[in-house]
């Protein structure tokens, strides 16, 4: 932006040096004086005042002629340079400091200096918004929480001076919660800071919004976590740590494992700095297991929402023996026996039994491909060298196994995993096993005319509920429990 502006000046044209000029005009001067003050004393006032005054205007005139002045008229151009106003609009700006959010206060800030008359009639000034990158705004109330990953406080630097070779000075809004190359430096911030604004060589004049007490946050993220784990097997997560504070911190790291503390450690990190933590974990429970790690929050920290972070993982054991028994051939029957198949961590054993102690056969056992179950050998003697047992369509009397039941009880109290798949024939055999693992299942389904209830309903989560990963939708387990609290009634179950 330019303005046309005229200014006026004055020019001699001498004909002598300069020197010789004034001493000429001194000279002048002095003997006009010499000439009034001698004046025949025996005039009148009014005629020496008239006489004197002719001497001096001849004088004037002869000078004016002398130096012969002109008037010099110039039109020219004034440039203004360029002042930037940076806000911080990174995620760490939408917390609290008061009642309002910091990128509130800091948009409140920003229109006061734009709106200053002498800063807007010597400079043109520009609007930014930054997180990891800079984004140029047309209105400061059009600046909005930026969804980038990092803030990157000297990398807005740096392009805001490309943009601009005229710039001339630099207003920075910002909370100054850098997790990029300025919370990297390998020296002391402050000193790496200094330097650099030094090299910078443009006024940054920074602006906190919000007391500076407000401003202190500790926040923990999952760098990395592989989605799956073995059982009594080391664990690695690797965490990124940022220290946003006045002070250096011993920072205490929990690791939670479906609501139970499995690991704790305190690390040293310098104020305003981010530190990446690797730490080995070993998984206590078997399943898909929902991860929290979390640090306390600091003294006078307004904002813990980013105090803690979740991830979910698979934990087994490194080889999961399951065991399969059917009593039908079908496509649900396939396809879970491929699905099994193509996953390595698991070793499985399948028995097609079609035949029961009821079929009707004319000829010898050694004659035939269907043999009876053995569940001797199968349940008594090997049920313990399995993880999972598997009954998919599967009837205990028709196959000879109502004297296993005992067995099957003692297989999953000692923590083995059993599972009932229904199939065509199910209904015949769902009354076999209702009082014989009424003990060791956690449901039983009921066969009676009342099985169906109409009541309107809402479910609520039980105690071991509350923290399993199979109904533990959210990460937290407040917003999760929350969740359940506000889901719509059901009719009948």
């Amino acid at each position: 932006m330019s303005n046309l502006l005229t200014s006026y000046s004055i020019d001699f044209d001498l004909p002598f040096s300069n020197t010789l000029s004034v001493i000429f005009i001194l000279s002048i001067l002095a003997l006009t004086i010499y000439s009034i003050k001698n004046l025949l004393p025996y005039l009148s006032i009014r005629i020496r005042i008239f006489l004197s005054t002719l001497r001096l205007l001849a004088v004037l005139s002869f000078l004016f002629i002398f130096l012969q002045p002109s008037v010099i008229e110039t039109t020219y151009y004034l440039e203004k340079d360029t002042v930037a106003i940076l806000i911080d609009a990174s995620r760490s700006m939408s917390y609290k400091s008061g009642d309002r959010s910091r990128l509130d206060i800091a948009k409140e800030i920003a229109k006061k200096i734009y709106e200053d008359k002498d800063i807007n009639k010597e400079h043109r000034v520009v609007i930014y918004s930054f997180s990891k990158n800079i984004h140029l705004v047309d209105s400061i109330d059009r600046v909005e929480i930026l969804n980038e990953d990092s803030t990157d406080i000297i990398n807005t630097l740096e392009n805001t001076k490309l943009k601009h070779q005229d710039i001339s000075n630099i207003f920075l809004i910002s909370d100054g919660a850098d997790n990029n190359m300025l919370s990297s430096a390998k020296s002391d911030t402050e000193s790496f800071l200094k330097r650099y604004l030094k090299n910078l060589n443009i006024p940054v004049l920074t602006v906190l919004p919000g007391n500076e007490q407000s401003q202190n946050d500790i926040s923990i993220s999952i760098s990395s976590a592989p989605p799956v784990g073995f059982i009594g097997k080391p664990f690695e997560i690797t965490l990124d740590v940022v220290n946003n504070s006045s002070v250096s911190e011993t920072i205490p790291v929990v690791v939670y494992e479906n609501g139970t503390p499995i690991y704790s450690g305190s690390y040293k990190i310098k104020m305003g700095d981010k530190r990446q933590i690797v730490i080995s974990i070993f998984p206590k429970g078997i399943g898909r297991n929902v991860y929290e790690v979390s640090v306390p929050p600091l003294p006078n920290e307004e904002y813990t929402q980013n105090n803690s972070d979740y991830f979910t993982a698979r934990i087994t054991k490194e080889i999961i023996r399951i065991l399969q028994i059917t009593g039908s051939v079908s496509y649900d029957v396939r396809y879970l026996r491929h699905l099994f198949k193509k996953d390595p961590n698991i070793d499985l054993v399948s028995f097609f039994i079609l035949r029961t102690l009821n079929s009707d056969v004319n000829a010898p056992d050694s004659e035939l491909s269907l043999i009876p179950f053995p569940a001797d050998n199968i349940i008594r003697e090997n049920l313990f060298g399995f993880d999972v047992v598997i009954f998919q369509d599967f009837g205990f009397v028709p196959y000879g196994l109502n004297t296993t039941f005992s067995d099957i009880n003692k297989f999953v109290r000692n923590g083995g995993g059993l599972l009932f798949i229904t199939g065509n024939n199910w209904y015949k055999w769902i009354g076999e096993f209702i009082s014989f693992f009424d003990d060791c299942m956690p449901a039983v389904p009921r066969i009676d005319d009342n099985s169906i209830e109409n009541a309107i309903y809402r479910p609520e989560l039980t105690p071991e509920g509350k923290t399993h990963s199979v109904t533990r939708i959210l990460g937290s387990l407040d917003e999760n429990t929350l969740l359940y609290k506000n889901l719509p009634e059901l009719h009948g179950i």
